[in-house]
């Protein structure tokens, strides 16, 4: 009897550990003087709606909400350019926001779910070609400074 109530509770704490977000989380962290973040979604006209706002507080913001299914929102810093996308599911999201220029996948982090994780790995090659952009500029720049043609084309 004892060894059958034991089972019951374990498997009603692994049932439990299994169970789905009811809704979604957007934890961030944000450098500056804590502005306010708008978290934005299209309407059905195809436009920006602020669907909930957050001022930073030490530099951290909340987001709690739910979608029901996968949707596109977008993070956006009160006075900052650009905008983060992000893959909306009823999951845990971790943001790092390091600059208010969000158009440069190099100033944010955004983990958390499935879809936004895959397009945290797009960032990630997206930044490796940025760097090496920037090695193959630096190059050629130093190579045009020194009026070497041979050195800029190769």
């Amino acid at each position: 009897m004892k060894k059958l109530l034991n089972l019951i509770v374990l498997t009603g704490i692994i049932a439990g550990g299994c169970a789905q977000p009811k809704g979604y989380v957007i934890d961030g962290t944000i450098t500056g003087n804590n502005p306010e973040v708008y978290l934005t979604g299209t309407n059905e006209k195809g436009k920006l709606d602020t669907l909930q706002r957050a001022s930073a507080l030490n530099g951290k913001f909340r987001f709690e909400g739910s979608v029901g299914e996968p949707k596109i929102y977008f993070l956006q810093v009160k006075g900052g350019k650009g905008r983060i996308p992000l893959l909306m599911e009823d999951t845990v999201f971790n943001v790092d926001i390091r600059k208010s220029d969000l158009g440069d996948v190099r100033n944010y982090t955004a983990l958390g779910g499935k879809l936004q994780n895959l397009k945290d790995r797009l960032n990630q090659r997206e930044i490796e070609i940025f760097q090496d952009r920037d090695s193959v500029l630096t190059c050629f720049y130093a190579a045009e400074k020194e009026q070497d043609r041979f050195a800029q084309m190769h």
